[in-house]
């Protein structure tokens, strides 16, 4: 709140070619989620999935967390929630190449110990390339409800709770 710098981190970045984003802090103020994507990702499926790392504050020390972008920790600081690519497929433009577009949110329950998700939504029918509607491509908290928003590759963006069974593309719109 006061604009101090408490710490600094920077031994865990291996290569120039990383490119941290999107970091969420626990509410226990322990713990540092953010996402980190690779410059020259669309040669592997590993590298193109982008990785959700975790940071503890207190140690300096840093892990891998989960494959995926967009972490968004809820207000509550119990969920952790990110976008992710089931499947990796060639790029139909470039031979060699792959792409791998989001396919479903993952929602993780940070109170327990463990990298398994609580709740996987995907939408009907997965995406197979960048331009599909079906895409996910952001996670944000509802921070006036109790659910999430998910941005869509049809250009809306979806309200979703927090249960079993979501279809993210059969979704209430919240706008477009």
């Amino acid at each position: 709140s006061s604009g101090e710098v408490l710490a600094t981190f920077s031994d865990f970045w291996h290569a120039e070619a990383e490119f941290p984003s999107r970091f969420g802090l626990n509410l226990r103020e322990e713990e540092l989620y953010f996402g980190l994507t690779f410059e020259d990702s669309w040669f592997s499926c590993e590298s193109d999935k982008g990785e959700i790392r975790r940071l503890d504050l207190d140690s300096g020390t840093e892990e891998v967390f989960a494959d995926g972008w967009s972490p968004s920790i809820s207000p509550d600081g119990r969920w952790l929630a990110i976008v992710s690519a089931g499947s990796c497929y060639p790029d139909p433009e470039t031979s060699g190449w792959v792409i791998t577009p989001g396919s479903q949110v993952e929602v993780f329950d940070l109170s327990l110990d463990g990298f398994s998700p609580s709740y996987v939504m995907q939408p009907k029918t997965p995406p197979e390339s960048y331009e599909d509607e079906s895409q996910v491509l952001a996670v944000f908290w509802d921070n006036g409800g109790d659910g999430l928003l998910v941005a869509m590759g049809d250009n809306t963006v979806r309200s979703v709770g927090l249960e079993r069974g979501v279809v993210l593309d059969e979704a209430p719109v919240v706008f477009e």
